[in-house]
């Protein structure tokens, strides 16, 4: 659902910020070092957002369902409902 605005996001302010960074003339030697490290940051921010974040919750969710099994709870009661309640 969010990958399309994600990555719209990033590749407009890499995008943007390129030029700065890497075609340092007059004023733009200062700020090079800066726009270099926001465009490292930002590509290596978005890949773990994108990619690491869900395949964490992905095995989360594989490990809770190893440990119900192996410790032998079965099916629980929704939220809000008591165990034993129609």
């Amino acid at each position: 659902l969010r990958l399309r605005p994600v990555l719209l996001t990033t590749i407009t302010t890499v995008g943007g910020l390129v030029p700065l960074a890497f075609f340092s003339t007059g004023q733009a030697k200062f700020l090079s070092p800066m726009a270099i490290s926001v465009v490292w940051g930002l590509s290596f921010a978005t890949i773990l957002t994108l990619v690491l974040t869900p395949c964490l919750y992905a095995i989360l969710d594989d490990l809770k369902g190893i440990a119900r099994r192996v410790l032998g709870f079965g099916a629980t009661a929704p939220e809000g409902v008591a165990p034993g309640h129609p």
